[in-house]
């Protein structure tokens, strides 16, 4: 799992923008190793994240958010040529435990959303140090 935070590329943070840039984080770190020629599954509780990776280029450049989709495209593009191939999946964030024990979830997705909604604290915190929070909200900030 990559554990990675801090505030994003850009003075005005939000939540889908936030969830959309730890996903070219990841993306990033991919182009950073060894990795080529295999499919990357990478999971994401945001629907906007998903929805804009699964709509295709032309949809994201007419969003609010289409300088950070920019970002995505150029890195999933650069992924390709190495033969890396992104799917980008919805899980439900915030799963309960009971929600794992009934089946209805697996342990991994509550792992994963767990941790990562403990690094968009330590993000949001980071940031609001610094300054970087526009209206008392952070990147990841639930």
């Amino acid at each position: 799992m990559l554990e990675q935070w801090g505030g994003l590329h850009s003075r005005f943070q939000t939540v889908p923008r936030a969830e959309i840039q730890a996903i070219t984080f990841c993306m990033q770190a991919i182009l950073d190793g060894d990795t080529h020629d295999c499919m990357v599954n990478i999971y994401s509780d945001s629907k906007v994240a998903v929805k804009g990776a699964e709509a295709g280029k032309v949809y994201c450049r007419k969003t609010k958010n289409a300088s950070i989709w920019t970002e995505f495209w150029m890195k999933r593009d650069a992924l390709i040529a190495k033969g890396v191939h992104i799917r980008v999946h919805k899980v439900k964030g915030h799963i309960t435990e009971e929600q794992v024990a009934s089946g209805t979830h697996l342990v991994i997705h509550k792992a994963g959303n767990d941790a990562a909604d403990a690094l968009s604290r330590l993000g949001t915190a980071g940031a609001a140090r610094c300054g970087r929070c526009s209206s008392g909200r952070g990147a990841g900030l639930e």
